[in-house]
């Protein structure tokens, strides 16, 4: 069985279109971090869009591995990522996606 793929160039050109007959229609900009939380197998971001992402701690040995306090000793330093000073790690929030 064939699939046809859409060229790149067509799939920009049909979303310029688009675009046009939709003036309001706009690329969003990412979504920032405004929060974050943990339980015993995940850790969770909200979004500035309310949207909420958990991720299994796993995924993270540094934050898997730390204590509560280290966990709770998180700053959000753009919006975009999320850092953790004690245990040297960052998560950029486009990652969890």
């Amino acid at each position: 069985m064939q699939t046809d793929k859409i060229p790149q160039i067509a799939f920009d050109e049909a979303f310029e279109n688009l675009s046009k007959n939709r003036p309001n229609m706009q690329k969003s900009s990412p979504p920032k971090a405004i929060s974050v939380w943990f339980d015993a197998q995940r850790f969770y971001v909200e979004l500035d869009d309310k949207r909420v992402i958990g991720t299994p701690l796993k995924w993270f040995p540094r934050l898997e591995n730390a204590t509560p306090e280290q966990r709770q000793n998180w700053k959000i330093d753009t919006g975009f990522d999320i850092h953790w000073e004690e245990i040297d790690e960052d998560i950029l929030v486009e990652s969890l996606f």
